[in-house]
This record gives structure tokens, C-alpha cells and sequence, in this order.
């Protein structure tokens, strides 16, 4: 279990309500946010893991989520089979999968509900729609049904009512609905054996797999043509000889003055968002004079 740090000295109170953790991690199981996570971040995650320090303040946003699930389940409702986890075993490999979805709804239905910015309602999250297939998966074999709909409901905490009239794509509501497509049941088995088979190769593994930098999510390193008292880049480039080229076929008059500013780029999962970071021999050779 994570040790937990009071870095801000919070009341006693909130701290411990921030670190209470209610999740039931079930032995000998993979569950489904789980199997999405990188490989070399689960390994390590669970090698190290009465060693992970988690500061209690970045648990706030974490603690919203729970209130909001709290508030379902403590106002059943007839259609609604809440928060039930599901244990499946997967044939062929020593390992079951379990899953515990927010929301059953009219039993073919599943809805997850997360608290997230409203510019979540904007990029695609590929481990979302995993997710969501994979309880798919679940309960189509716990409950012998066809689901018919998978549902991001999102509970957008930094929504400002103001942007709705000023963007026509702004959530006009502080709660987003995205619908996630449904996978073929087969495909969803494929991806499901291939992580589970993943996760458990690395714990026989000499070296770690690198994240992807998709997993890392990577910011290239950008090349920006700029020049003296203009607030915006002429071009963003993605390499030195391009923004060298924009600048000799430039014909703007202020051409004379243009340089290049090298803005580099980096692997934001990795500095601020992997509790074990510190372990992981990428992150040292690259940010381990990061405090």
C-alpha cells in the first residue's frame, strides 16, 4: 500500500478523508483500468508498492470522483445495478480478470463516470474506450447479455458557464455525455489476452518495455520562428532545418530579424503524473535532475 505524504499541512481531517482508499484489490486479478495502464508503470507499480509515496493534495480531484459515485449509489434506483465487481477467468493463462463498473444501466447499458475538465470533451481517450470494452466483456460473460451502449457520463469539474455563449462546441452543461463505440466481443478477447499476457511477462523480465510515447504522453520538441515584438510564432516547426527553411523562403518584412526558439519537448506522464518515476531508468537518464 502507498505511503501517504501531508507535504501542505492539511487538517488531520481532510487528510485523512483524502487517503482513505476503498478500492478492493482483488489477488490473482488484472482489472481493467489495470490492464490499459503501461507495462513498465504497472511492474513497477507493483513491485514498489509499499514504497510509492502519494502527496494527500493530488488525491482531491480523486476524492471528487468517489462523492460523485457515492451520490448514485446512495440513491438507488431500479434500472441501476451500481459498483458490483465482476471476476472472470481468462482461459489459458493464469490470471482472471475483474472489473467494478460505475453503472449498469437497464442491465445492457454501462456508464462510467469520471470528474474531468471540459477539454476532456474535446481529444480522444483510447484508454477510456479500452475500459468500457472491457467491462463490455465482462458482463456480456457474468450476465450472458448483449450491451448495447457504453458511456463515458463525465462530471466536468472546471466548467465555466460564460465560454457556452462565447463557443458553440462548449459544453453547455457542467456534465458531458460521450458515447464510446463497442467493440466486436472477439476483438475486445484479443486485446484483453494480449495486455494480460504482457503484464504478466514483465514480471519475469530482465528489462522492462519502454512506455510509448503515447503512454508517456510525449510533447515533441517544437521549433518556433519568432521574431521581436510579436506575440505568436511566425511557425511552429518540428525540426531545425525546417524552421530554417521557412526563414529563407520567408518574404514577411521582418525577416531580417528571425530566429529560431527551441522549445523542447518532454514526457509530461512522466514528471507529473507516475508515482514511480524514480525507479524507472528512463526517467533518471533524462529528468533526474528534475526536483
Amino acid at each position: 500500500m502507498p505511503n501517504y505524504t501531508n507535504n501542505y499541512q492539511l487538517p488531520d481531517y481532510l487528510y485523512q478523508a483524502l487517503v482513505a482508499n476503498s478500492y478492493d484489490k482483488v489477488p490473482g486479478t488484472l482489472s481493467a483500468t489495470g490492464l490499459t495502464k503501461p507495462y513498465r508503470m504497472a511492474e513497477l507499480e507493483r513491485v514498489h508498492d509499499d514504497e510509492i509515496e502519494i502527496e494527500c493534495s493530488d488525491l482531491v480531484y480523486a476524492a471528487l470522483g468517489t462523492a460523485v459515485h457515492a451520490l448514485v449509489t446512495d440513491h438507488p434506483h431500479p434500472d441501476v445495478q451500481a459498483e458490483k465487481r465482476i471476476i472472470i477467468p481468462l482461459e489459458g493463462l493464469p490470471i482472471s480478470i475483474t472489473g467494478k463498473p460505475d453503472i449498469i444501466f437497464q442491465k445492457t447499458r454501462i456508464h462510467d463516470i469520471k470528474c474531468s475538465g471540459a477539454y476532456a470533451m474535446q481529444f480522444a481517450k483510447p484508454d477510456w474506450v479500452a475500459q468500457l470494452n472491457i467491462y463490455a466483456w465482462l458482463v456480456r460473460r457474468e450476465y450472458d447479455v448483449e450491451v448495447t451502449e457504453l458511456v463515458n457520463m463525465l462530471i466536468l469539474r472546471d466548467h465555466k458557464k460564460s465560454l457556452t455563449k462565447a463557443s458553440a462546441t462548449y459544453p453547455p452543461i457542467p456534465i458531458g455525455i460521450i458515447n464510446q463505440p463497442i467493440w466486436p466481443d472477439a476483438k475486445t478477447d484479443a486485446f484483453i489476452r494480449e495486455r494480460a499476457a504482457g503484464h504478466l511477462a514483465c514480471r519475469d523480465a530482465i528489462e522492462l518495455p519502454l512506455c510509448t510515447p503515447e503512454e508517456r504522453w510525449a510533447r515533441e520538441t517544437v521549433y518556433a520562428v519568432v521574431s521581436p515584438g510579436r506575440k505568436r510564432s511566425h511557425k511552429n516547426c518540428s525540426s531545425l532545418a525546417e524552421a530554417k527553411q521557412y526563414i529563407a523562403r520567408a518574404t514577411h518584412k521582418a525577416k531580417s530579424q528571425m530566429t529560431v526558439d527551441i522549445r523542447p519537448g518532454e514526457d509530461t506522464r512522466c514528471i507529473d503524473y507516475c508515482p514511480v518515476n524514480r525507479w524507472c531508468p528512463y526517467y533518471l537518464e533524462r529528468y533526474g535532475d528534475i526536483e
